[in-house]
């Protein structure tokens, strides 16, 4: 009579070192998605400060423009008038265009700023024109 009894005694030991490496495994993902769902909020202040600021800027330059149109306005009035020469026309003139410039510049960071934010919320694909008001 022959017999053979087979007993897993290392099998107990390795399932052990598995469950080990396997939560040091899921230990190490939870944190790097923490780290990323971090990153993501702070991309998404970050992106909202961005947009309110260049907002304000908009409004700045907007204003600037209209000032600058108000004095090429008055200038041309007092050189109608005779009042005075054409210098102050030509330099009110030169402000409007800088003026012009500046807020052509700022609705170029403020459209930048909406498209960080659209991409800081994972939605900037294929329907960036909703974010810009274009068509």
């Amino acid at each position: 009579m022959a017999g053979r009894v087979s007993a897993p005694i290392f099998e107990e030991a390795k399932l052990r070192g598995d469950l080990k490496v396997a939560d040091a495994q899921l230990q190490q993902r939870r944190a790097q998605l923490n780290d990323a769902e971090a990153q993501v909020r702070a991309d998404v202040i970050d992106s909202l400060l961005d947009l309110q600021a260049s907002a304000k800027l908009v409004e700045v330059s907007r204003s600037n423009v209209d000032l600058t149109t108000e004095a090429l306005k008055e200038a041309q009035d007092r050189y109608a008038a005779g009042v005075s020469d054409n210098l102050p026309v030509s330099q009110a003139q030169t402000s409007l265009a800088q003026a012009n410039d500046q807020y052509v510049g700022s609705l170029y960071e403020h459209n930048l700023a909406k498209l960080s934010l659209a991409r800081a919320l994972g939605r900037a694909r294929n329907n960036y024109k909703t974010y810009l008001g274009g068509k």
